[in-house]
């Protein structure tokens, strides 16, 4: 006897889809809430440089909204004067893989001054690709 086992198997495919959704949305939710806990600014960038995550001390320290920081966003809280350096610091970095480190001046919400610096190293997954970067010091950050 022959039994048709179609919908079963779609049935057992969809739970695990679901399970693992679960899992990523938990990760996720677990790595922000760190985040947001730590007093340094935390962020990460796409292998392109484009940043696409930013944790509470960024938006608190800098004033931006999300949909300003978004991608390369980040370059209006720089001095103007080092933002195309800090460009080509970051794009050479992101083709080489070496860390990057440097003191950039950049503008805290309702500052006039510029203080502060960054240091990013690449992530070093499965792919080989992307970053994983960490912004101030809280000593640098709180002066």
């Amino acid at each position: 006897m022959v039994q048709d086992i179609t919908e079963r198997l779609r049935v057992e495919q969809e739970l695990k889809t679901a399970k693992l959704a679960a899992v990523v949305r938990e990760d996720a939710q677990r790595y922000s809430f760190l985040a947001d806990a730590v007093p340094m600014m935390i962020w990460t960038a796409r292998p392109d440089g484009g940043l696409d995550y930013y944790n509470k001390a960024w938006f608190d320290y800098t004033g931006q909204t999300p949909a300003q920081a978004e991608d390369w966003g980040w370059g209006s809280v720089l001095h103007p004067d080092d933002l195309q350096p800090c460009v080509e610091r970051w794009k050479h970095s992101l083709a080489t893989g070496q860390d990057y480190d440097c003191e950039i001046p950049f503008q805290a919400r309702g500052q006039t001054e510029f203080t502060g610096g960054f240091w990013a190293a690449p992530r070093r997954g499965a792919t080989k690709r992307g970053r994983s970067c960490n912004g101030l010091e809280p000593s640098t950050r709180y002066r």
